[in-house]
């Protein structure tokens, strides 16, 4: 359903998205127009220059006394929800358990309709159960994302152009050493968390892109960052952690793409997570003091962060110039690799 967003005149705006701002400033001749996302369920601002004063005016007011202007937009929004209704249909991976089925409450919570994937059909049906009880529409897929049947069943779906919001959630974990791994495990890996990620975006963004609107979320991992980090703390992942790798190096890489086009897409890095995940044999494995995160902080975080446009989004992560420490390092390695000549190491 459509959300009211505020916007005023002045150097301090609130509630829209940049390419949107533009266009309402080509109408009404804002100068100074900025933009940023509102906190769900926040009160509005208005005012004039820097001096912004909390408001609620009535839906459809325009207000000028020539210091300041309040315009009311209305578009689908699919992160809040501020009307009850639908905020379109949401497809989550992996809902069956875990961060999946806590992305799945809440989006159901939110407004979405959501459509769960995942293997075990007792499990989706009990989720879905759960959901339909709070009010919401739940639809299942029973798909095995490593067979080629289950990922087309899902894709299929997906095409059919309703869809506001993927999560890529699927996954699981083979800690071990590479040479201990069966091939046939480590090829289900990656088909499930880097064949199916892929597919599964290429399919939701065609209607994405011509509503001009949507959303992709990718879970990945803290240790997508781990490569150059070996530590006897820390698991054997040489096929896991190279999965994510990929997942948030393609998340970055096709949220630049679709700048401009009204998709936000975001990697997901959770470090530990309360989740089946980390089990063997039912049986939870964690060391004790690792620092655990719950599923339902996970996605909180990442929602929030889709609102700030997070395109890289760690949940535990105080200081968020770390990150862009990380992007001004790979820069500055980039560049200093780029000469014709070898190395003199290399001589």
């Amino acid at each position: 359903m459509p959300s009211t967003v505020w916007l005023g005149m002045g150097a301090n705006l609130l509630g829209c998205q940049r390419e949107r701002a533009e266009s309402v400033r080509s109408v009404f001749g804002m100068a100074a127009l900025e933009s940023a996302f509102l906190p769900p369920r926040s009160s509005t601002a208005l005012g004039a220059g820097r001096d912004l004063v909390s408001t609620k005016p009535a839906a459809g007011d325009i207000l000028d006394n020539r210091r300041s202007i309040l315009v009311t937009i209305h578009w689908e929004d699919d992160v809040n929800n501020s009307t009850g209704g639908s905020l379109g249909v949401a497809v989550i991976t992996g809902a069956s358990s875990g961060i999946g089925k806590a992305f799945a409450e809440r989006l159901a919570s939110d407004g979405y309709d959501v459509v769960l994937v995942a293997r075990r059909r007792d499990r989706l049906e009990s989720v879905a159960r759960e959901i339909e009880a709070g009010g919401a529409s739940a639809e299942i897929i029973v798909a095995d994302l490593a067979l080629s049947k289950g990922l087309d069943k899902v894709e299929q779906r997906i095409r059919s152009g309703d869809v506001s919001l993927l999560v890529n959630n699927a996954g699981f974990q083979t800690y071990m050493p590479f040479v201990d791994l069966s091939i046939d495990r480590a090829q289900e890996e990656v088909t499930v968390q880097v064949t199916a990620v892929m597919r599964l975006s290429h399919a939701a963004l065609p209607a994405m892109i011509a509503r001009g609107e949507g959303a992709i979320i990718n879970v990945s991992s803290l240790l997508s960052f781990s490569g150059s980090l070996n530590s006897p703390f820390m698991p054997k992942r040489s096929v896991y952690a190279a999965t994510k790798a990929f997942v948030t190096t393609f998340s970055e890489l096709l949220a630049a793409e679709l700048q401009g086009k009204g998709i936000r897409v975001q990697a997901l890095c959770p470090a530990v997570v309360r989740t089946e995940f980390h089990d063997i044999d039912g049986k939870p494995v964690l060391r004790p003091n690792v620092p655990v995160m719950e599923p339902a902080d996970v996605v909180k975080a990442s929602l929030a962060g889709l609102r700030q446009g997070d395109t890289v989004c760690i949940p535990a992560l105080e200081e968020g110039g770390r990150l862009s420490a990380v992007a001004d390092a790979n820069r500055a390695l980039f560049d200093a690799g780029r000469g014709a000549q070898l190395a003199s190491r290399y001589r």
